[in-house]
């Protein structure tokens, strides 16, 4: 699965427009804009699409971003398997402030000053792992 840093694209002090296109590029199907930046760039012999599918495969990385940091139920971080892509090790930390303070009886910043067997001794009892 394919994990994006969104502080960095949050956060970018590069002077780029906020709202610039920032795509998900997979493994042997980069596109020229991509590959011109690195000059020893070579196309694998074994590359099984042209650039024109290539292009039409992008993926927005800002609609990933959404789906990545929103929050989640408690029953859809039980579910197995759990939702897509999430940090499956942190589950926890995916339900609302609100929806955490009920299920586990504390803030998530006192659950995470916890020591680590305590935490997954918690997750473990609701199901999140």
């Amino acid at each position: 699965m394919h994990y994006i840093k969104k502080d960095y694209i949050n956060v970018a002090t590069d002077d780029r427009e906020k709202n610039i296109p920032i795509w998900l590029l997979n493994e042997s199907e980069e596109i020229p804009e991509f590959t011109c930046h690195f000059h020893a760039w070579e196309v694998p012999s074994n590359a099984k699409t042209t650039v024109h599918q290539n292009r039409e495969r992008l993926s927005n990385a800002r609609e990933l971003l959404k789906e990545f940091t929103r929050n989640y139920t408690l029953s859809e971080l039980q579910a197995q398997p759990p939702p897509v892509g999430l940090d499956k090790t942190k589950l926890e930390s995916y339900l609302s402030d609100e929806e955490f303070l009920t299920t586990t009886q504390m803030t998530k910043e006192d659950f995470y000053k916890q020591p680590i067997w305590l935490q997954n001794n918690k997750r473990k009892a609701l199901s999140l792992y």
